[in-house]
């Protein structure tokens, strides 16, 4: 239940942005509003692949959000530059209609930069909870949680399609890697979340072991499309010279 409510507050914040984006320029205001608009969300949504793929966003279902330290910094002064830009910005030269769109993102970024002195990621979009970098686990999210979710909603539909989830099961090494770095950073920094928060991680991480791979639903759906008359991505399902995912 927290996870739909994630995904929905998530999706209202993108349907602010993206209404934003469609509205008609029609003052020098304006299209430096919404030339930052769609730089903005161009920027975001390639700094962030899970929610380009949850949104429809073309492009980045191949990759993980990059949780290195320069990755990081690097979001974190687009953020600042971003509230800049959109600060200088004539908002008495806006329609009524982009006063509030402007008034409603201006917000959103001065939030998520008022965030980053809490250590909370820099991506200018609300959820239930903010996610911190130095706490990047808890029952509502963290690695045990995207990586499933986000390779649940990955098209399915093309031999491609299942060629960018192999490349991003292939990334899960280092996504993890990343994680367990800010998790140890949090520890150094005494930044720990509260223990109840936690109960339920081991039995999530544990759900996503299994005995036979078989049950997975990636390959119950490659067989499905092979059944289907869909070409070979699902061929070779049961083939024991394959891996996890049923590919080579």
């Amino acid at each position: 239940m927290g996870a739909m409510r994630v995904r929905l507050l998530t999706a209202i914040s993108l349907v602010t942005i993206a209404t934003a984006c469609t509205s008609a320029p029609r003052t020098s205001a304006s299209t430096s509003f919404h030339t930052q608009l769609d730089a903005d969300w161009k920027y975001w949504m390639t700094q962030y692949p899970e929610m380009a793929t949850s949104v429809g966003y073309p492009g980045q279902d191949t990759r993980w959000t990059d949780y290195s330290a320069s990755a990081i910094d690097a979001r974190a002064a687009y953020l600042k530059q971003s509230l800049t830009q959109v600060a200088k910005i004539d908002r008495a030269g806006l329609d009524a209609a982009d006063q509030v769109n402007y008034d409603l993102y201006k917000d959103l970024i001065e939030t998520a930069v008022t965030g980053l002195d809490f250590h909370n990621d820099a991506v200018p979009i609300r959820g239930v909870i903010p996610h911190n970098l130095l706490m990047p686990m808890n029952q509502l999210e963290g690695v045990q949680q995207d990586i499933p979710n986000t390779i649940a909603v990955m098209p399915v539909a093309t031999r491609d399609d299942y060629d960018h989830i192999v490349s991003r099961l292939q990334g899960v090494p280092a996504l993890v890697d990343q994680t367990i770095a800010l998790l140890e950073q949090g520890l150094a920094a005494k930044v720990t979340p509260p223990k109840i928060t936690l109960r339920d991680v081991p039995d999530q991480v544990t759900a996503q072991i299994v005995a036979d791979p078989h049950v997975r639903v990636i390959l119950a759906r490659a067989a499905n499309l092979h059944r289907a008359g869909h070409g070979p991505i699902g061929q070779h399902v049961d083939d024991p010279d394959l891996g996890l995912f049923g590919f080579r």
